[in-house]
């Protein structure tokens, strides 16, 4: 009877571990990141050398360049604007004791947050809006790839 009980038992052991202040230490790098950071580094690359780039050619650099196009990747790399929703509903309003037939409009507003993509958690590209449109400002100093440097010191190589 007693061999029966302590196979069903579970033991519990009690792990002790001296408490610290320092901070945790982790990986330096992450794998799953480092696919995300290559591809947004990819995109970055594709723009040179322009300072601003349109949010809908960014887009569509990742559809036919990059070959990401399902939604929600999309979405999570280049992240969303903040914007309005409007939506405009007609109805016509049929009084049952006069018979009268009154047309109305309702307009429903939804006020949108805006979301921060990948490109902006690593400082590559920065949002903004202009003229109602979305524009991004690129970095390419956070890059890790020096094409950059190369490209910017010619002219200067050439002047002397």
């Amino acid at each position: 009877m007693s061999e029966e009980i302590l196979r069903k038992t579970v033991v519990h052991e009690v792990i002790k571990r001296p408490y610290t202040t320092e901070a945790k230490k982790w990986p330096k790098h992450r794998r799953k990141l480092e696919t995300v950071r290559e591809r947004c580094e990819d995109l970055i690359e594709l723009q040179w050398p322009m300072k601003e780039v349109g949010y809908s050619k960014l887009k569509m650099d990742m559809i036919i360049k990059l070959g990401l196009c399902d939604r929600t990747t999309l979405g999570a790399y280049l992240g969303r604007p903040k914007h309005t929703n409007i939506r405009r509903v007609n109805q016509e309003v049929r009084y049952m004791s006069s018979g009268a037939i009154v047309p109305k409009e309702h307009t429903f507003r939804e006020k949108v947050a805006g979301k921060t993509g990948y490109l902006e958690v690593f400082c590559l590209a920065t949002m903004f809006m202009k003229n109602g449109k979305a524009y991004f400002q690129i970095h390419y100093e956070n890059s890790n790839r020096p094409y950059h440097y190369r490209e910017s010191l010619e002219p200067h190589i050439h002047q002397e």
